[in-house]
């Protein structure tokens, strides 16, 4: 008789646990739908950024130039 009851209780305790789980599942879902367009902005900025990249191919260059050119002139200061 006393386990019946535990075991009635245990089931109420667990039918409020679903409940939550069952909210906590659809803020999930939400949270996913976020994410998914999340997802979707960063692809748009790694293609940016890819773009990017592309153009800063050419950025290295520049750089190797403007230091070996440095470089040349203080070597002439001296």
């Amino acid at each position: 008789g006393m386990v019946d009851e535990e075991h009635e209780s245990m089931k109420v305790g667990y039918g409020i646990v679903d409940e939550e789980h069952e909210s906590m599942k659809i803020g999930y879902g939400i949270v996913d739908e976020e994410h998914e367009s999340m997802k979707v902005g960063y692809d748009m900025v790694d293609e940016e950024h890819e773009s990017m990249k592309a153009g800063y191919g050419f950025y290295p260059l520049a750089v190797l130039l403007t230091y070996i050119i440095q470089k040349l002139f203080d070597r002439w200061a001296l």
